[in-house]
């Protein structure tokens, strides 16, 4: 028997694929591994739902939130500094970290900083636990590293989706 196991190069952050806007995959991440040193989200101080982690090791038997079957991925922030990525159409239960950084290196030695994190996106239904955060004040430019992982071990076809939330501009006024 000869049996096949596919390499994800974007299992590693340094090898992050990028993101455009719109939907991006379904990518199939089964089989994905865990990088040396990549980090670990906090349990969200909301719960499940937070926008600051993933749910509480409790929840999960006590194995969560260790990390499983991640994938990076990448994006560069618009100028409006304000995105929102989802999970929706995965076929699987998914977590989502966003994090900056200088580079991939910074995070990967601990440097870098966590932007969001999301569990279960808080308008989840009861046959699809997907993963959304809602992003402000990027920094224009800037690349943003996410990282995706399933819960207890959930893996299968991940969609992302990513959309920018224009902001009014507003330069000031004047009155007479």
């Amino acid at each position: 028997d000869i049996h096949l196991q596919y390499a994800f190069l974007n299992d590693n952050i340094c090898n992050a694929d990028p993101l455009s806007f719109g939907t991006n995959g379904p990518y199939d991440i089964t089989g994905a591994g865990v990088e040396v040193g990549e980090p670990t989200p906090p349990t969200g101080s909301t719960g499940c739902e937070s926008q600051d982690g993933w749910c509480d090791p409790a929840n999960g038997g006590g194995v969560e939130p260790l990390l499983q079957n991640t994938v990076w991925y990448s994006f560069v922030a618009p100028l409006s500094g304000s995105v929102t990525l989802n999970t929706n159409g995965s076929t699987y239960d998914t977590q989502m970290a966003v994090y900056s950084g200088n580079d991939c290196n910074d995070i990967l030695n601990g440097n870098g900083v966590l932007v969001a994190a999301n569990d279960d996106n808080p308008t989840w239904n009861v046959t699809q636990y997907t993963s959304e955060v809602t992003l402000t004040c990027l920094s224009a430019g800037a690349t943003y590293f996410v990282q995706f992982d399933g819960w207890v071990s959930s893996e299968g076809d991940l969609t992302i989706e990513m959309t920018e939330n224009p902001n009014p501009i507003v330069l000031g006024s004047y009155s007479s």
